[in-house]
């Protein structure tokens, strides 16, 4: 009897070591595809200092460019030598007044663009992008407004109606059904900039599952799960805008979510992958590991 209960006691050991083994692997397997994924596809910032914020017709901008890549390390790294293109539009729409190229060296660079003569007196849009930048769209792209005229002549001010933006950011990339998300959001105006907001979250039957609202500058979170069969919709308001219909992001059937918890400790964070396949792919099961 003694002997089932040491060999029962060594068995029972064993499994669990096999389990936090496994468990370690998959984690230590996840971490590398992060740091691989940061030092792959790095993310770069670029951003222009102009000496002035007006300009008047014929006159000269001049540009300090600095540029920096996002690896995945607690201080990004300064760009590479890189040409920067620098384009100035007017209302932000193409083709461009003027384009000028940049060489940034270790991060930094400097340049002038000449307004023309002819220009109508108006607000103009700087650019600077890479060609890396390109990858990741226009909504990476270094953006800036300038007033380009005479003070008091052409001027034509048009005031943007009210408007409400509110975008959804899943922690772990998108909504699955069945499981529970950390959402991050965040509101904006007519004019892109944060607005306090109040919302809610409806389901098909119009009841009113979830109440949120912003904590600064139009930046919030909140939990959510959605479930199987439901739709939802997101109604949210504004200080100028009142009661408006938005959409919540995508939700998947199935697929994987992960909850981060920098803050789980004082020197350990806490990562949580959890799925809901019905048939988990070997490197997908549920595991959870303290770092």
């Amino acid at each position: 009897m003694q002997q089932g209960k040491k060999t029962f006691l060594i068995l029972s050991i064993t499994v669990l070591s096999m389990v936090f083994s496994f468990a370690q692997s998959q984690m230590d397997k996840l971490v590398e595809r992060i740091e691989a994924y940061h030092q792959t596809y790095p993310f770069e910032k670029v951003y222009l200092h102009t000496d002035k914020p007006h300009y008047f017709l014929n006159d000269t901008i001049w540009i300090k460019a600095y540029g920096l890549m996002d690896v995945g390390q607690e201080n990004p790294a300064r760009t590479n030598s890189v040409p920067l293109y620098v384009e100035l539009l007017q209302s932000g729409l193409l083709p461009y007044v003027s384009r000028i190229i940049i060489k940034l060296e270790d991060g930094l660079g400097q340049g002038d663009i000449v307004l023309p003569r002819d220009l109508k007196p108006g607000v103009y849009t700087l650019r600077a992008y890479t060609e890396w930048m390109r990858n990741f769209g226009q909504e990476a792209f270094f953006e800036k407004n300038l007033w380009v005229g005479e003070f008091g002549d052409g001027w034509t001010f048009v005031e943007k109606q009210p408007e409400l933006n509110l975008n959804f950011f899943p922690e772990g990339g998108y909504l699955v059904r069945g499981l529970a998300s950390k959402i991050g959001f965040k509101a904006t105006d007519a004019m892109g900039k944060g607005t306090d907001v109040q919302g809610l979250i409806l389901n098909s039957k119009k009841d009113t599952l979830l109440r949120f609202e912003s904590a600064h500058m139009g930046m919030g979170s909140l939990e959510f799960t959605p479930q199987a069969g439901e739709t939802y919709e997101v109604w949210a308001r504004s200080s100028q805008v009142p009661w408006k219909r938005l959409k919540l992001s995508a939700v998947q059937d199935e697929g994987v979510v992960m909850k981060i918890d920098p803050l789980w400790q004082e020197d350990k964070a806490k990562i949580q992958i959890s799925h809901n396949y019905l048939f988990p792919p070997q490197d997908w099961l549920k595991f959870q590991r303290i770092l």
